[in-house]
């Protein structure tokens, strides 16, 4: 499309890096990395934000760039969000009677955050992909144009390229030789805090595992990263589950690492906790044309997502696994099907509507918001703090 594009990091981990999801320079794109902290927004003066951030035709964001942008007064022309940006910070309020003031302080993020979001011009989301994302549209009031459907998760053409090579290869391709099943399991290990946002089931996938493996199927590995705050428990988990031997573990690493070595595998396992079906793990092995196991949608023959297995307890993982030695659940999940879902599904739409989306900004000029909405959220703030005060002294009268 010819743009001069500019990729701003904030707080961002090292495994999503550019240099940990491409294999070789970044052609075209600068890449700059912001040394502020979402926490310490308060500290950032709006002066200072648009010195770095000014000067753009278009803002396209995700994550803290909601709140960043609305305070400097410059519009979110497109949010593409990744969850708990959407999900979680505009929602969170200081706890307690009386908040600290770096509490309240911090609070001003999350004000921003849900006005940047609110007054953002479109929002990339694919449609019903996860009911806490649709429930969080709708209860911060999106003004905005939608469009049902996310932004490519990753540039294909790059990692089905002789480029592509993981240094886990060989590695892989042994266990390949090994077992008669060998499965993936790449995201986030997250079970401990079934209440939290991030909770990814990874106890039910270990216990179906284990229930598989003491029905006597002992031919089976499940390879996993260490990745998220639980994978320590998960290894743990495993070992009181007498499955340790049939967990092979990988450093937390890159989708350039990741995506070369998923051709080895008969299927792979997503998200187990809630019913998403549009999320990073899915669409990843949707591209490579690796059956997922998943909780997802009520309906897994819901013409309108990809086909999957649907995983929601122990018993079912382990069905599913010994349906797979007899090529049984795959029957209609091949690698062409889902391929070309993600093609005509994901990439091809997302790109039509990016591209009108960027038409359409080029010849309407559109502001998120005016200053005195930035004064609000400062008012509001105090407001709060007011509020507790007052609070406090009614009670202290009676």
């Amino acid at each position: 499309m010819g743009h001069v594009v500019t990729l701003f990091l904030m707080e961002e981990y090292p495994h999503f890096y550019p240099e940990n999801d491409t294999y070789g320079p970044i052609e075209g794109i600068k890449v700059v990395e912001l040394k502020w902290k979402h926490k310490e927004l308060f500290k950032a003066s709006k002066s200072e934000i648009k010195a770095v951030l000014g000067g753009f035709d278009i803002y396209c964001g995700s994550e803290f760039a909601p709140a960043f942008l609305f305070k400097a007064g410059l519009p979110l022309h497109i949010f593409i969000p990744i969850g708990t940006d959407l999900i979680d910070y505009p929602f969170q309020k200081p706890k307690g009677l009386i908040p600290p003031t770096w509490a309240i302080d911090e609070y001003q993020f999350h004000l921003y955050q849900k006005g940047g979001i609110r007054n953002a011009g479109a929002i990339f989301m694919n449609l019903n992909g996860d009911v806490n994302l649709e429930n969080a549209v709708k209860k911060i009031g999106f003004k905005g144009q939608r469009f049902p459907v996310s932004l490519p998760y990753l540039y294909l053409p790059d990692y089905v390229s002789e480029k592509a090579v993981s240094m886990y290869e060989t590695e892989i391709s042994e266990l390949r030789k090994k077992y008669k099943l060998l499965l993936i399991s790449h995201g986030r290990c997250e079970f401990l805090d079934k209440d939290s946002v991030h909770y990814k089931g990874t106890e039910i996938m270990l216990e179906g595992v284990a229930t598989y493996v003491q029905s006597g199927n002992t031919d089976v590995c499940l390879v996993m990263t260490q990745y998220g705050n639980d994978w320590k428990a998960a290894k743990d988990l495993a070992g009181k589950l007498g499955i340790a031997e049939h967990i092979h573990w990988l450093p937390q690493c890159g989708r350039k690492e990741i995506f070369p070595i998923l051709k080895y595998f008969d299927a792979g396992f997503g998200t187990l906790s809630y019913p998403h079906w549009s999320y990073n793990v899915a669409m990843e092995l949707l591209a490579a044309g690796v059956p997922l196991i998943q909780k997802g949608p009520s309906d897994p023959s819901n013409s309108k997502i990809y086909p999957f297995m649907k995983g929601r307890n122990k018993i079912e993982v382990s069905e599913i696994l010994d349906s797979l030695i007899h090529k049984e659940s795959i029957r209609n999940i091949n690698n062409s099907v889902l391929v070309d879902w993600f093609f005509t599904r994901q990439i091809e739409p997302a790109l039509l509507g990016l591209k009108s989306c960027i038409e359409h900004i080029k010849t309407a000029t559109r502001t998120s918001h005016n200053l005195v909405k930035v004064q609000w959220i400062y008012f509001r703030s105090f407001l709060y703090f007011l509020s507790k005060v007052k609070l406090s002294i009614l009670k202290g009268k009676r």
